[in-house]
Formats: C-alpha cells, structure tokens, sequence
C-alpha cells in the first residue's frame, strides 16, 4: 500500500514527486516543469504524449488538481511511508565474504589485489583463456556460489557514474555481447546517466535517495526474491520476485566507465560486525535457529514485489539512459546491453521487448 501511494503520487518523466502537475489532451500527466522533456510535435506547435503519441497544445495543457492534492499529502506522510519499506537490520546476520573471480574477469578489466575493486581498464590485462571468462563485455562474478539460504553483501558504488550490479544464473551467457534482463538469467539495478534502472524485461525507472553510495543486496532463495537497498537510510530500492533456486546463482559486477577516468571503481564491501541483540529470521540452510516463516514474511513485507511505489514505468527515456550507458567501453570490451522495445507506431500502446541491438 505505501508502495502504491509513492507511485501515484510519482511524474514519470523525472521520478520524483509531482510538483504543479498538468495533464495533456490524452490525460498523460507530469509536472509542469517536465513539459520541456516531452517531445515536439511535428512543426514545433505542441507537445506529443510520450506514450500513445497524441498531439497536446498549449490550450490543451490542464492543471491537475486532484494529484497535487495527492502529492502534497504524501509528502507530509514521507517519514511514515519510508519507515515501512526501510531494511530490516537483521538481514545483516546473514552477511557473506563476496570476493571477485579473476576467471570470469574479462580481459580489460582492473581487479584489486584483495579481490574487491574492479575498474575498466585502458589496455589487456593479458589473462590466460578460460571457458568462463566474459569474452565481449566487462563483467566479472563473485564467489561464492549461492545454492540456498539466504545471503546478503553490500557494494560501493560511490566510485562510480555507470554500473551494474545484482546477481546472475551460473550457467548465463558469458561469450558475446551480455544483455542485462532477468528472463535471461541478470537479475540486476544499473546505473547510467544519472538514472537508477531495474535490469527487467522492460526497464523500470527507480526512485532513490540521491547520492547513493552503497547498495545492500539480499538474496533469500527459499522465497525467490533480491532485494536491493539503500545501506545509508536503509531504504528500499527494488525487488526481483521469482528468481530461481534450481541452479547455482553467483554476484555479478559490470563497470562501465571511461577506461580513463582511474576513480571509476566498482567495490564490494567487506563484512561489518553484527550489531549484538539482533534477533533472527529464521533458519536457512546452514543458518542459525530461531524465529520463523513470520519473520521470513515481515523481513520480506514492502519489498515482495518490484517495488511499484519506488519505480516509474520504464519508458523511452530509461531506455534511452540504458543504451547510453551500453556505448562505454574499454577497447574491445563491450559493455552489457539492456533490452528494449522496438518503435512503437502512433496510437500503439507498447510493443514486446527484444534484445538490444
């Protein structure tokens, strides 16, 4: 429900909460100040709807009272709302030693001695062949393997305008150009442009916190979900449902900044101590007794789904920010592709993704 609330009260043109919002001709609404974003009409007189392709002019361009009454009241309901989708801490018991490994590394990419930071890098790294190395886009894996229970590990992404970050099927494709989609084994959150993306079929702009510096992911392979969160206040990001246990699942870290900007680190953050008197969640596999499948739910309340209330509907601008970022390479890497739709004619309402080009 407060998930819900956000996303009504959310512009889908900048991701944030409606400020003065206006409706067009086709009742597509955004805040004022997004108007300029849109689209011209052919001949520069009007604006076209960034979903059915309508033709809006100035006299057409309404205010929206009823969500700006919304709008408002949901700010003031913010402190509230945050507090029911913010992390629980006990997920920190559940911590895990994630380190990268130099085999699945591809060529051009820079890995720290300690095995945590990795960065593109301007020339070969010249590492031996391997069958589970990334052949043409700059990807590395973490160990361990996850086969059950549920995990969670943290990674810095301060050092760093454009990355991806999440978790990926063992057996996912590694040779050739990486398309970053949850159907195809990526269960990912990329960063790119300025814009925070859920890696799913048909992207999903995300609102977060600014400044995001660190990300929490927490895998619990019994329910089948990743979730991601904001470490600094805890917030929910996003949530992938339906990932799947019957094969082994493995971190996955994807920079794509300039090969020569040398601040442009990915890094996975070593455990933090436990702070004492947490309780449990429950027993895993391997795990310690205690609790039950309530706190499994409770733990899992607000973040089951994906994130409707922190995500606005993945449009030509989140794909746009996608294949913007897809275009950062180290020579001769390539960087992951996302999928995305093919043009959608005047009057269509959407159109089946497929992979990128």
């Amino acid at each position: 429900m407060a998930q819900q609330f956000k996303k009504a009260a959310s512009c889908s043109v900048c991701f944030r909460y409606f400020e003065d919002p206006v409706k067009l001709r086709c009742s597509f609404t955004c805040c004022r100040r997004c108007l300029p974003a849109l689209p011209k009409a052919p001949g520069g007189e009007g604006l076209l709807c960034s979903n059915c392709s309508r033709v809006s002019r100035e006299e057409d361009i309404k205010p929206h009272r009823v969500l700006c009454s919304l709008a408002s009241k949901i700010k003031e309901m913010e402190p509230q709302l945050t507090a029911i989708l913010q992390m629980d801490p006990r997920i920190r018991k559940f911590q895990v030693d994630v380190t990268l490994d130099l085999d699945t590394a591809h060529d051009y990419l820079v890995i720290s001695e300690d095995l945590r930071r990795v960065r593109i890098g301007g020339d070969s790294q010249e590492r031996p062949a391997h069958p589970g190395r990334f052949s043409d886009s700059p990807c590395v894996l973490g160990a361990p393997r996850f086969t059950s229970g549920r995990h969670y590990w943290e990674v810095d992404v301060a050092g760093s305008r454009t990355w991806s970050v999440g978790l990926c099927r063992e057996a996912a494709p590694r040779q050739g150009d990486v398309v970053l989609s949850d159907e195809r084994g990526f269960w990912t959150v990329i960063c790119s442009g300025g814009r925070l993306v859920a890696g799913t079929q048909h992207p999903r702009g995300l609102l977060v916190p600014p400044r995001l510096r660190r990300l929490g992911l927490f895998l619990d392979m019994d329910l089948g979900t990743l979730s991601f969160y904001h470490v600094a206040d805890g917030s929910h990001v996003f949530t992938f449902p339906g990932v799947p246990a019957a094969e082994p699942l493995r971190p996955f870290l994807g920079p794509a900044g300039s090969s020569e900007d040398g601040e442009s680190w990915l890094a996975i953050c070593p455990c933090a101590p436990v702070p004492a008197g947490l309780g449990s969640l429950g027993r895993g596999p391997g795990l310690e007794s205690g609790g039950g499948e309530g706190d499994r739910e409770a733990l899992s309340s607000g973040s089951r789904a994906p994130g409707p209330g922190l995500e606005s509907g993945g449009g030509e601008g989140d794909r746009e920010a996608l294949s913007s970022g897809s275009r950062t390479r180290a020579p001769c890497a390539r960087a992951p592709l996302w999928p995305r739709a093919p043009p959608v004619a005047a009057g269509e309402g959407g159109a089946p993704a497929r992979p990128a080009e």
